[in-house]
């Protein structure tokens, strides 16, 4: 019977040994998960990125400043000024019903960026005389060129 002991106590601890093993190789391979990656942000440097909203010279308020890589987000005031603290490099987005939301890239800190929103209804009709203007400049271009075509015959 001391022999059969003796036996289980040496096979037991060789049993327990690999997957301890094999588990702290994995846990050195295997990144943190709750660590922060500093790789994904471009330079790990917080910025405060501060101004105000404006539509045809006014002033815009309760706009919502939102950092699109946190989901972080601000209000801008009664005056339209906002400040929000983000990782240079990230996107803002800033929205308000009513109007065409905008995106900017902070790359760098800014004190006064002046955001300026299009009202939905405008932005339609800016591409609308966008898309017509470019479909007079193609037209020019085909009765110049039907032009020079013809002078050479």
């Amino acid at each position: 019977m001391m022999k059969n002991r003796n036996y289980l106590s040496e096979k037991s601890g060789h049993i327990t040994v690999i997957p301890l093993l094999v588990l702290l190789i994995a846990l050195f391979l295997c990144p943190n998960v709750n660590a922060i990656d500093v790789e994904n942000q471009p330079n790990g440097k917080i910025i405060t990125v501060s101004g105000y909203v404006t539509c045809k010279g006014e002033r815009i308020p309760d706009v919502l400043v939102e950092t699109v890589s946190t989901n972080e987000s601000t209000v801008s005031d009664k005056e339209g000024k906002f400040t929000v603290n983000i990782t240079k490099g990230s996107l803002l987005t800033f929205q308000k019903d009513g109007y065409r939301s905008y995106e900017y890239i902070a790359d760098e800190p800014q004190e006064s960026l002046i955001v300026c929103l299009l009202l939905e209804d405008e932005s339609s009709e800016t591409s609308k005389q966008v898309v017509k203007e470019q479909q007079e400049e193609r037209e020019a271009v085909i009765i110049i060129q039907t032009k020079k075509e013809n002078k050479q015959d």
